[in-house]
């Protein structure tokens, strides 16, 4: 298998697309994490990191260097925080997951940027979108960047720790 990803690294084969957007999932140790609740959006909370911190009760969280993540529940009455998930198409290290958090259906996509913002700054680079889908056209949408590997890993850990009131819930069909 490494040498398969070395292979992958110097060419851009099907295969090695495919390869590369394998399902990241971290093995996190979450002892200590804090549950953190979004004052504006009650029925929603997660968990972090005790290293991230917010300045404003509504988020963003900010943890070590420039890591950061922001969540929103979306309302189809809401501006969303992002319009739609990034796609494969050069981006190194794309990793896409589809699965249930907590009962809820949810694609997880993450991978290696590295952004000129001008004057020789750089955001990222590792990006972190989630976007769990709930009833009624509600969604969770959750944004997060680092520039450390291993606080990646707890920024997808947290969005797996996504919590929404039952209310929200999709109903699976039941006929």
């Amino acid at each position: 298998m490494k040498s398969f990803a070395l292979v992958c690294a110097l060419t851009a084969t099907t295969a090695c697309n495919q390869f590369r957007a394998a399902c990241v999932l971290p093995q996190v140790d979450r002892e200590g994490w804090q549950e953190v609740r979004i004052e504006k959006s009650p029925e929603l909370s997660f968990s972090l990191p005790a290293t991230f911190h917010n300045e404003s009760p509504s988020g963003p969280w900010f943890g070590p260097g420039i890591s950061q993540i922001a969540v929103q529940l979306y309302k189809p009455s809401n501006e969303p925080l992002f319009t739609s998930l990034p796609k494969a198409a050069g981006r190194p290290e794309y990793s896409k997951c589809r699965e249930r958090i907590n009962g809820m259906p949810a694609t997880i996509v993450s991978y290696n940027l590295r952004e000129s913002v001008g004057d020789m700054a750089f955001v990222g680079p590792f990006q972190s979108y989630a976007a769990l889908e709930l009833s009624k056209g509600y969604r969770v949408l959750l944004y997060g960047m680092t520039d450390d590997r291993r606080v990646l890993n707890e920024l997808l850990a947290a969005i797996r720790t996504v919590r929404v009131a039952d209310s929200l819930r999709v109903r699976p069909n039941t006929r």
